[in-house]
């Protein structure tokens, strides 16, 4: 039976819902009798009251239309609002869970390991441009983004762009997700998890997400040598080209190595299905020659850059 995908599951801009109760304490419009009032920076986030909507501020200002943002800038970059770019984000980033694990792995390791990133707290920072491909809220969400920088920071260096309670359910939220990691994956030994904070050029929009660090399979082997380097920044530079281009890699179901790669398409005009490359032998073949060659600095074939980096 054909995998479907079932995109925008609640997230963190659940205060955003389209239901019509309060964005804060959850009443019902209906239950009020009286209608809500819409946020005038938005106009998605609904209030019962005054007292509602400034308790709420601080969470819902990450997502909200700020003043500050000019005029002849679109906050949202083709969406209709922030619970739709950040929807947006999330179905992109659910589509490239594969390719995000593997980016959190070797961005730690190129960082000084598990010790230097995990504790103390640091967070992965992502900021996205729109996708090469991208064509709204209509388009493919494989192809939606790009990632435009990637870092790895303590915690302290975005605190501008967070608030405590964010910063805390976030906290929260990697505890959960380890706890899973460990019960779904017990063959992996999850090290913790990463808070990793999105943006998107020239938005004001801020959203969370989580990546699992996993124990490398050579324990303690930090720095890594040059040669290790090189595969890692391999393996980093495979994900982003194909992350960019809305290629996906999935954790391989065989032996094999290297990822499974394909794409999503429409099924029945709705909803969007897991089609698998017809030749993976010729995509990787064409990684390593002809038009689409990637110079890799480690010196291996794309292909084999993978078998490499699972030894790390």
């Amino acid at each position: 039976m054909a995998e479907v995908f079932q995109l925008s599951a609640a997230n963190s801009t659940a205060h955003l819902s389209e239901a019509t109760q309060c964005s804060h304490c959850g009443q019902w419009e209906y239950y009020l009798r009286r209608k809500l009032k819409k946020c005038g920076g938005c106009a998605v986030a609904k209030y019962c009251s005054k007292e509602c909507q400034k308790s709420a501020w601080p969470t819902h200002k990450e997502f909200c239309h700020r003043p500050d943002i000019p005029a002849y800038i679109d906050p949202f970059v083709g969406y209709s609002n922030a619970l739709r770019l950040a929807d947006a984000i999330k179905d992109w980033t659910n589509i490239h869970t594969y390719a995000f694990t593997v980016l959190t792995n070797a961005t730690v390791l190129l960082n000084g390991g598990i010790a230097a990133n995990v504790s103390p707290p640091h967070v992965f920072q992502i900021e996205l441009a729109l996708g090469v491909n991208n064509a709204g809220p209509a388009g493919n969400p494989a192809a939606a983004f790009k990632i435009h920088t990637l870092s790895i920071r303590p915690k302290d260096e975005i605190a501008h762009r967070t608030s405590g309670s964010m910063w805390a359910d976030s906290l929260e939220a990697c505890t959960a997700v380890a706890e899973e990691k460990r019960q779904a994956d017990p063959m992996h030994v999850v090290a913790g998890v990463l808070p990793a904070v999105f943006s998107v050029v020239n938005t004001p929009l801020v959203t969370w997400h989580h990546f699992p660090v996993y124990v490398p399979y050579r324990r303690g082997a930090t720095p890594l040598d040059d040669a290790a380097r090189a595969v890692a920044e391999d393996v980093m530079e495979l994900c982003y080209q194909a992350m960019n281009v809305g290629t996906i890699y999935r954790a391989p179901e065989t032996r094999k190595r290297e990822p499974d790669v394909g794409t999503i398409t429409r099924w029945k005009k709705k909803k969007w299905q897991w089609k698998p490359h017809d030749d993976e032998d010729a995509y990787w073949d064409s990684l390593a020659r002809g038009p689409n060659a990637h110079p890799t600095k480690s010196g291996h074939r794309p292909r084999d850059v993978w078998g490499w980096f699972h030894t790390l």
